[in-house]
């Protein structure tokens, strides 16, 4: 098994929903992925959008169509200032060569099916769905969201300790990536960090000495399930606690660990072999997504997903 591996490389498929923003035009994979091909021909630069503190690309791999799933590239690039270094044990530490016009770049496969479902394989640097978002409305005006699809389970679970929540631990980074009102970010950022803090981990919960009957005030309740369901591009942690009925005690969940994944072992690419190999990566991908709607696992997500329903 280690040596298979050697010339494996593990991700973790990874599912959303995808739907346009509300208020918004219709958002059609396709269509988008046609429109951003057709502005590489005559532009290649116009696949990178420079921001502040980072720059993303995004390359189309497979347009599809209405029938076919979108497949597109997207990379997470590091301009001239954030080249990496190299080093070797005795000797100096000096800039790492990249050719003019190229940049470092991570990398992670994306397909968007027509049934609103997307996947992408996900590792340790790998770009997050947010950085797309933020590109297709910066450089198309498409609004596009993905919203990350839990474990059904997990989803009735929390939906049990709703009204008994002890603490919520929430960690916010890169709110410019949202293309939503992000209200959460009033009830948890502390006023004197501001808008424009980068990231921000905050805790808030019931002491232990506390009586066990006492949970959370209804805001910072709101805030927490808001979070699980709306702002999915600027939360990266959301780990909550609170009194389940159906066991009878303080349970926690972590959201981040309760997501629709399927854990694979890819082939490198033979060109570039700190990568999978990219047509490998989306027949698996394909193949995760046939067995989920298989298997009724995406129905079940989104009807439990919904927390509307059940108020």
């Amino acid at each position: 098994m280690r040596a298979y591996r050697v010339f494996m490389l593990p991700r973790s498929l990874v599912f959303y929903q995808w739907h346009a923003e509300p208020m918004r035009a219709p958002f059609r994979p396709s269509e988008v992925a046609t429109r951003l091909a057709a502005e590489a021909v005559g532009d290649p630069k116009f696949l990178v959008l420079k921001g502040k503190e980072v720059t993303t690309a995004v390359s189309v791999v497979d347009v599809g169509d209405d029938s076919r799933p979108t497949r597109l590239q997207l990379l997470a690039l590091r301009t001239e200032d954030q080249h990496p270094t190299q080093w070797q044990p005795g000797g100096k530490i000096d800039i790492l060569p990249v050719l003019a016009g190229h940049y470092p770049a991570d990398v992670s496969h994306v397909t968007l099916w027509p049934d609103g479902i997307a996947g992408q394989d996900l590792h340790k640097n790998a770009p997050r769905p947010g950085r797309l978002s933020f590109f297709l409305r910066s450089k198309l005006a498409q609004y596009v969201s993905f919203e990350p699809l839990y474990n059904p389970d997990m989803f009735e679970k929390l939906l049990r300790m709703r009204g008994s929540l002890r603490s919520v631990e929430i960690g916010i980074t890169r709110p410019d990536y949202s293309s939503r009102d992000a209200g959460i970010l009033e009830t948890f950022m502390p006023g004197a960090f501001g808008p424009k803090a980068p990231s921000l981990r905050v805790k808030v919960g019931i002491g232990r000495f506390r009586p066990k009957n006492e949970y959370l005030e209804q805001p910072l309740e709101d805030a927490a399930f808001e979070a699980a369901e709306r702002a999915h591009d600027i939360v990266d942690t959301l780990i909550i606690s609170g009194y389940d009925p159906q066991v009878g005690k303080i349970d926690t969940i972590n959201l981040t660990k309760q997501r629709l994944k399927v854990e694979v072992d890819l082939p490198r690419d033979k060109a570039v072999p700190a990568l999978p190999n990219a047509d490998a990566t989306f027949t698996e991908l394909d193949k995760a997504h046939r067995s989920y709607v298989d298997q009724g696992t995406f129905a079940r997500a989104l009807r439990t997903q919904v927390f509307h329903d059940y108020e």
